[in-house]
């Protein structure tokens, strides 16, 4: 018996030593929706990952569709794996808000429910307070991924984006 505790101590401590996500695969996945930069921000742990990555462009590649309304945006998520939402009167906050709101509310509760869980990846650090000021920028976009279960941000005043992840139970 004290053998197996030992050997699951062991793992227990081998696996928080691990990453969420590597820099690269993280920064190739999102290649696929946005024209990226310089990697200005990365941490990931075994529970959470936060990056922000300098943007060439404010728009999102065609592969990514960009919802204009509540309910599109709600649709979008039940039918792919990725969504991203935008209207320039508003914020990123405001619009997870609408989303709450609406029938379902699933792509708010589980955009907000990916941030949440990420915030041990940006507490104190600089990109922590680059994200609110996204999360409140009108006309910043909103988006998430279903497979990796990460919220995006891209604030095309500060041209960046933010990528956060936490596991979701």
């Amino acid at each position: 018996m004290c053998r197996f505790i030992a050997v699951m101590l062991a793992a227990l401590v081998t696996l928080s030593g691990c990453s969420r996500d590597e820099e690269a695969a993280l920064r190739a996945r999102l290649t696929e929706w946005f024209v990226l930069g310089d990697v200005e921000f990365f941490a990931s742990f075994a529970r959470c990952t936060a990056a922000v990555y300098a943007v060439r462009s404010n728009l999102p590649r065609h592969g990514l569709k960009v919802a204009r309304s509540v309910e599109t945006a709600q649709a979008q998520f039940v039918e792919k794996k990725q969504v991203a939402f935008r209207l320039e009167q508003y914020t990123p906050n405001d619009l997870a808000d609408a989303l709450l709101m609406s029938n379902t509310g699933s792509f708010g509760r589980e955009a907000l429910s990916a941030a949440s869980q990420a915030v041990p990846c940006f507490k104190g650090k600089p990109a922590e307070g680059l994200l609110r000021e996204a999360l409140t920028r009108k006309g910043a976009l909103l988006a998430y991924d279903k497979e990796s279960a990460g919220m995006m941000v891209l604030d095309p005043e500060a041209r960046l984006l933010f990528y956060v992840a936490g596991d979701v139970f």
